[in-house]
């Protein structure tokens, strides 16, 4: 059976602790899964184990990769799931985030909803608000750092059968037509934006302490959609 490591956020988790099936759990029934996803984690912490998973010979392994947003920094001690309220703090004051996401963070970031939120700004504010001001603001970060942590990932694709790059966020024509090679795959799927299309009722989320209720921020039919995509690419 074909082995497959999975790496990636709270969109490429299983659906188990929710009682609900996701394009994760799907792939289960057809290959052999191994699922090093974290919910509410950054890049940092999925690129450690994607390079710690590559001191062993996995030649014959195929690799999918959902990036996270890399606003959500791996700060000192914080736990992996707290990376994603870097996120939280900094979105108001950056580009480019949908206003059914800004909504959607809004919820979550309500005092009495998120208990570990403003623990988290009273800890780590400053420190953000600077590198904010000193370093964000001043270079292309933000347009750039995606490129650069698709281009890390794709140099391992001489080291297993194939990577299959799934975006959470929309990937830049260009930047795709420089990545994609042979063994190295940039799904044709844009997983935030299959959330939204949901239209998601931000008054069930807040009434559920800021946690969205569907697993992997996927309804049934795009889990299967995405599952149905990512088998063409597996096993073409």
């Amino acid at each position: 059976m074909q082995k497959i490591a999975i790496f990636g956020d709270s969109y490429a988790v299983s659906g188990k602790d929710k009682q609900q099936i996701t394009w994760a759990d799907l792939l289960v029934n057809d290959y052999e899964i191994e699922n090093f996803a974290v919910t509410g984690c950054g890049p940092d912490l999925q690129l450690e184990r994607f390079l710690t998973y590559f001191k062993k010979d996995r030649s014959n392994d195929i690799i999918i990769f959902v990036l996270p947003h890399h606003l959500r920094l791996s700060l000192a001690d914080t736990e992996p799931v707290e990376q994603v309220l870097s996120f939280l703090y900094l979105h108001d004051k950056v580009k480019g985030i949908s206003k059914k996401i800004k909504e959607r963070l809004k919820a979550i970031k309500w005092k009495d909803n998120h208990q570990g939120y403003q623990e988290y700004v009273s800890n780590n504010g400053k420190f953000l608000d600077l590198w904010y001001d000193k370093f964000l603001k001043s270079n292309t970060y933000l347009e750039t750092e995606p490129l650069k942590i698709s281009s890390l990932i794709s140099k391992y694709r001489k080291l297993c059968k194939k990577v299959i790059l799934v975006p959470i966020h929309p990937i830049h024509p260009n930047h795709k037509f420089l990545l994609e090679e042979d063994k190295f795959l940039i799904a044709n799927i844009t997983l935030r934006l299959l959330d939204e299309s949901e239209n998601v009722d931000i008054t069930k989320i807040r009434k559920n302490k800021g946690i969205d209720f569907r697993a992997g921020h996927l309804g049934k039919e795009n889990h299967l959609f995405v599952y149905n995509n990512l088998k063409v690419l597996i096993d073409g």
